[in-house]
This record gives structure tokens, sequence and C-alpha cells, in this order.
């Protein structure tokens, strides 16, 4: 193989890796949209500003069902 054809397919194999993941990218948006304001078990609110509850809450994403829900720390523990 010549240089020309090993730099082909580089560029080829680079072009197929970042339509992959803008492909990837764009279906975590989408579930990213999906997202509620609040936990679907007591309905208190979600502060996306703050921090602290961002780290605190859990999100469950089933991508098969293109579904997200939303769990505070407090229905997290009852729900285990």
């Amino acid at each position: 193989m010549s240089n020309g054809d090993i730099r082909s397919l580089q560029r080829k194999n680079i072009k197929r890796q970042t339509k992959q993941q803008k492909k990837k990218l764009e279906k975590q948006l989408k579930l990213n949209r999906l997202l509620p304001g609040k936990c679907v078990a007591c309905s208190t609110v979600f502060d996306e500003t703050d921090k602290k509850i961002i780290d605190e809450w859990h999100i469950v994403v089933g991508s098969e069902e293109k579904t997200v829900n939303l769990y505070c720390p407090a229905c997290w523990v009852k729900q285990k």
C-alpha cells in the first residue's frame, strides 16, 4: 500500500467515527429535551441551575422507550 492509500483509509475512518459521534450526541440531546422539570414520584421541582441538586438527583433513561425519569434523593432512597 502506498502512503496515499493509507491516508485515504485514515480519512475515511476519521469521517466514519465523527459521524457516529455526532449521531450519539444528537440522540443524547433529544433525550435531554425529554427531561421533566420535577421528580416523577413526588413532584419536587428540579432546579437545573443548582449544581448541588444536579449532583444529588438521579436520572433514569429508558432509551428503548424514549423516556426520561427524574428522581429526587428522598424518592430515590424509597425506590431502592
